[in-house]
Protein backbone atom coordinates (compact mmCIF):
# COMPACT_ATOMS: atom_id res chain seq x y z
CA UNK A 1 0.00 0.00 0.00
CA UNK A 2 2.68 2.57 0.70
CA UNK A 3 4.54 1.78 -2.60
CA UNK A 4 1.24 2.49 -4.48
CA UNK A 5 0.90 5.44 -2.78
CA UNK A 6 4.60 6.47 -3.65
CA UNK A 7 3.48 6.04 -7.46
CA UNK A 8 0.38 8.00 -6.94
CA UNK A 9 2.36 10.59 -5.41
CA UNK A 10 4.70 11.17 -8.33
CA UNK A 11 2.32 10.55 -10.84
CA UNK A 12 0.53 13.19 -9.50
CA UNK A 13 3.41 15.53 -9.41
CA UNK A 14 4.73 14.94 -13.01
CA UNK A 15 1.07 15.39 -14.35
CA UNK A 16 0.90 19.02 -12.10
CA UNK A 17 4.36 19.59 -13.76
CA UNK A 18 3.12 19.10 -17.18
CA UNK A 19 0.03 21.48 -16.31
CA UNK A 20 2.60 24.22 -15.54
CA UNK A 21 4.76 23.76 -18.50
CA UNK A 22 1.67 23.90 -21.48
CA UNK A 23 -0.23 26.48 -19.26
CA UNK A 24 3.11 28.37 -20.01
CA UNK A 25 3.58 28.04 -23.24
CA UNK A 26 0.47 28.18 -23.67
CA UNK A 27 0.28 31.78 -22.30
CA UNK A 28 4.03 32.50 -24.54
CA UNK A 29 2.36 31.89 -27.55
CA UNK A 30 -0.70 33.64 -27.03
CA UNK A 31 0.79 36.99 -26.66
CA UNK A 32 2.83 37.50 -29.55
CA UNK A 33 -0.20 35.32 -31.63
CA UNK A 34 -2.36 39.03 -30.47
CA UNK A 35 0.16 41.06 -32.44
CA UNK A 36 0.29 38.83 -35.23
CA UNK A 37 -3.25 39.33 -35.49
CA UNK A 38 -3.25 42.54 -35.28
CA UNK A 39 -0.60 43.72 -37.94
CA UNK A 40 -2.61 40.93 -40.15
CA UNK A 41 -5.83 43.04 -39.71
CA UNK A 42 -3.70 46.35 -40.35
CA UNK A 43 -2.64 44.68 -43.53
CA UNK A 44 -5.98 44.09 -44.68
CA UNK A 45 -7.26 47.47 -44.25
CA UNK A 46 -4.53 49.45 -45.82
CA UNK A 47 -4.71 48.35 -48.87
CA UNK A 48 -3.23 51.61 -50.58
CA UNK A 49 -0.79 52.01 -48.14
CA UNK A 50 0.77 47.85 -49.04
CA UNK A 51 4.35 48.96 -50.30
CA UNK A 52 5.11 50.87 -46.87
CA UNK A 53 2.91 50.34 -44.11
CA UNK A 54 2.10 46.06 -45.34
CA UNK A 55 5.84 45.68 -45.25
CA UNK A 56 6.21 46.80 -42.11
CA UNK A 57 3.19 44.67 -41.05
CA UNK A 58 4.23 41.56 -42.94
CA UNK A 59 8.32 42.27 -41.37
CA UNK A 60 6.23 42.28 -37.58
CA UNK A 61 4.04 38.92 -38.57
CA UNK A 62 7.70 37.20 -39.74
CA UNK A 63 9.19 38.07 -36.26
CA UNK A 64 6.15 37.08 -34.54
CA UNK A 65 6.04 33.48 -36.14
CA UNK A 66 9.85 33.17 -35.58
CA UNK A 67 9.27 33.84 -31.70
CA UNK A 68 6.09 30.90 -31.86
CA UNK A 69 8.57 28.74 -33.70
CA UNK A 70 11.49 29.35 -31.35
CA UNK A 71 9.01 29.01 -28.36
CA UNK A 72 7.86 25.68 -29.20
CA UNK A 73 10.97 24.24 -30.27
CA UNK A 74 12.88 25.06 -27.01
CA UNK A 75 10.98 21.88 -25.75
CA UNK A 76 12.61 19.63 -28.71
CA UNK A 77 15.74 18.21 -27.02
CA UNK A 78 17.55 17.25 -29.96
CA UNK A 79 16.09 20.58 -31.96
CA UNK A 80 18.92 23.48 -32.15
CA UNK A 81 18.60 26.67 -33.04
CA UNK A 82 21.00 29.15 -33.81
CA UNK A 83 19.65 32.28 -32.05
CA UNK A 84 19.78 35.53 -33.66
CA UNK A 85 20.89 39.33 -31.73
CA UNK A 86 18.14 41.54 -30.25
CA UNK A 87 17.66 44.40 -33.13
CA UNK A 88 15.52 47.92 -32.39
CA UNK A 89 13.10 46.28 -34.45
CA UNK A 90 12.02 43.54 -32.32
CA UNK A 91 11.75 46.79 -30.26
CA UNK A 92 9.31 48.05 -32.17
CA UNK A 93 7.47 45.02 -32.94
CA UNK A 94 7.05 45.03 -29.28
CA UNK A 95 5.40 48.22 -28.96
CA UNK A 96 2.92 46.74 -31.26
CA UNK A 97 1.84 44.09 -29.64
CA UNK A 98 1.83 45.70 -25.75
CA UNK A 99 -0.56 48.28 -27.86
CA UNK A 100 -2.80 45.37 -29.15
CA UNK A 101 -3.86 45.06 -25.61
CA UNK A 102 -6.97 46.39 -24.45
CA UNK A 103 -6.07 47.86 -21.21
CA UNK A 104 -2.91 49.56 -22.76
CA UNK A 105 -4.97 51.79 -24.35
CA UNK A 106 -6.24 53.39 -21.11
CA UNK A 107 -2.65 53.79 -19.93
CA UNK A 108 0.37 56.13 -20.45
CA UNK A 109 3.34 54.25 -22.17
CA UNK A 110 6.80 55.65 -22.31
CA UNK A 111 9.05 53.57 -24.66
CA UNK A 112 12.83 54.18 -24.09
CA UNK A 113 14.73 52.64 -26.26
CA UNK A 114 18.64 53.08 -26.18
CA UNK A 115 19.93 50.25 -28.75
CA UNK A 116 22.18 51.54 -31.27
CA UNK A 117 22.00 48.30 -33.36
CA UNK A 118 22.07 44.38 -32.48
CA UNK A 119 22.60 43.89 -29.35
CA UNK A 120 24.65 39.99 -28.65
CA UNK A 121 21.40 38.75 -26.61
CA UNK A 122 18.71 36.22 -27.99
CA UNK A 123 16.17 38.26 -29.52
CA UNK A 124 13.54 35.07 -28.52
CA UNK A 125 13.66 35.06 -25.11
CA UNK A 126 14.47 38.59 -24.55
CA UNK A 127 11.36 39.30 -26.53
CA UNK A 128 9.12 37.20 -23.89
CA UNK A 129 10.77 38.58 -20.96
CA UNK A 130 9.89 42.57 -22.54
CA UNK A 131 6.72 41.63 -23.32
CA UNK A 132 5.57 39.66 -20.47
CA UNK A 133 6.83 42.36 -18.05
CA UNK A 134 5.50 45.54 -20.19
CA UNK A 135 1.79 43.80 -20.07
CA UNK A 136 2.02 42.82 -16.57
CA UNK A 137 2.55 46.65 -15.73
CA UNK A 138 -0.05 47.58 -18.22
CA UNK A 139 -2.67 45.18 -15.96
CA UNK A 140 -1.38 46.72 -12.59
CA UNK A 141 -1.57 50.47 -13.56
CA UNK A 142 -4.47 52.07 -12.81
CA UNK A 143 -6.17 54.18 -15.91
CA UNK A 144 -4.67 57.41 -17.36
CA UNK A 145 -1.39 56.54 -15.10
CA UNK A 146 1.96 55.63 -16.16
CA UNK A 147 3.60 52.92 -17.45
CA UNK A 148 7.36 53.17 -18.39
CA UNK A 149 9.35 50.96 -20.30
CA UNK A 150 13.56 51.14 -20.85
CA UNK A 151 16.06 48.70 -23.06
CA UNK A 152 19.56 50.44 -22.92
CA UNK A 153 22.66 48.46 -23.89
CA UNK A 154 25.39 48.08 -21.01
CA UNK A 155 29.34 47.20 -21.20
CA UNK A 156 28.18 44.09 -21.69
CA UNK A 157 24.77 43.06 -20.88
CA UNK A 158 21.53 44.52 -21.50
CA UNK A 159 19.18 46.52 -18.93
CA UNK A 160 15.52 45.78 -18.92
CA UNK A 161 13.36 48.21 -16.48
CA UNK A 162 9.71 48.23 -16.59
CA UNK A 163 7.95 50.41 -14.06
CA UNK A 164 4.19 51.25 -13.63
CA UNK A 165 2.22 53.95 -11.51
CA UNK A 166 -0.61 51.37 -9.61
CA UNK A 167 -1.31 49.74 -6.04
CA UNK A 168 1.42 49.58 -3.73
CA UNK A 169 3.08 45.88 -3.41
CA UNK A 170 3.38 44.64 0.14
CA UNK A 171 6.76 43.92 1.29
CA UNK A 172 5.30 40.36 2.30
CA UNK A 173 4.02 39.71 -0.96
CA UNK A 174 7.38 40.56 -2.64
CA UNK A 175 9.30 37.21 -1.74
CA UNK A 176 5.88 35.54 -3.51
CA UNK A 177 5.80 37.57 -7.04
CA UNK A 178 8.01 35.14 -9.10
CA UNK A 179 6.06 32.31 -7.67
CA UNK A 180 3.81 30.37 -10.09
CA UNK A 181 0.54 30.32 -9.97
CA UNK A 182 0.71 33.75 -7.54
CA UNK A 183 -1.16 36.17 -8.48
CA UNK A 184 -2.92 39.68 -7.09
CA UNK A 185 -5.32 39.97 -10.51
CA UNK A 186 -8.60 38.54 -10.70
CA UNK A 187 -8.52 36.16 -13.75
CA UNK A 188 -4.80 36.16 -14.06
CA UNK A 189 -3.38 32.75 -14.03
CA UNK A 190 -0.06 33.68 -12.09
CA UNK A 191 2.42 32.41 -15.07
CA UNK A 192 3.67 35.76 -16.40
CA UNK A 193 6.46 36.71 -13.78
CA UNK A 194 6.94 33.25 -13.10
CA UNK A 195 7.50 32.30 -17.04
CA UNK A 196 9.88 35.78 -16.98
CA UNK A 197 12.15 35.12 -13.94
CA UNK A 198 12.57 31.31 -15.24
CA UNK A 199 13.84 32.75 -18.44
CA UNK A 200 16.19 35.40 -17.17
CA UNK A 201 17.74 33.14 -14.94
CA UNK A 202 18.39 30.62 -17.69
CA UNK A 203 20.18 33.35 -19.44
CA UNK A 204 22.36 33.95 -16.83
CA UNK A 205 20.69 37.22 -15.29
CA UNK A 206 19.11 38.61 -12.77
CA UNK A 207 15.41 39.99 -12.17
CA UNK A 208 14.79 42.52 -9.26
CA UNK A 209 11.35 44.47 -8.23
CA UNK A 210 11.90 47.73 -6.38
CA UNK A 211 8.62 49.13 -5.07
CA UNK A 212 7.35 52.63 -3.23
CA UNK A 213 4.53 54.15 -2.59
CA UNK A 214 2.66 53.93 -5.93
CA UNK A 215 5.87 52.89 -8.22
CA UNK A 216 6.63 49.22 -8.52
CA UNK A 217 9.71 48.51 -11.04
CA UNK A 218 10.96 45.62 -12.28
CA UNK A 219 14.48 45.12 -13.20
CA UNK A 220 16.59 42.38 -15.39
CA UNK A 221 19.73 42.21 -16.14
CA UNK A 222 21.36 39.73 -18.91
CA UNK A 223 24.73 39.22 -19.59
CA UNK A 224 25.56 39.54 -23.38
CA UNK A 225 26.92 36.63 -25.12
CA UNK A 226 30.30 35.68 -25.86
CA UNK A 227 29.94 35.09 -29.62
CA UNK A 228 29.58 38.70 -30.32
CA UNK A 229 31.07 42.10 -29.22
CA UNK A 230 28.66 43.94 -27.50
CA UNK A 231 27.73 47.25 -29.29
CA UNK A 232 27.89 50.91 -28.65
CA UNK A 233 24.76 52.50 -26.96
CA UNK A 234 23.22 55.13 -28.67
CA UNK A 235 23.72 58.96 -27.73
CA UNK A 236 22.20 59.94 -24.65
CA UNK A 237 21.06 56.29 -23.37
Amino acid sequence: NKQDLERQAIAQERLAAIGRLTAGVAHEINNPLAGVLLALDTYRKTAGLRDREGQRSLELVERGLQQIRDTVSALLVECRLEPRNLTPADVDDLRVLVGADEAAQKRRIDWCCGLAGEVPVPATPVRQIILNLALNAVQAARENCLVRIEIKGRERWLRISVGDEGSPVDESVRDLLFEPFETRRTGGTGLGLWVTYETVRQLGGTLTVVARDDWTEFVARIPYLDRDEPPVAAVGS
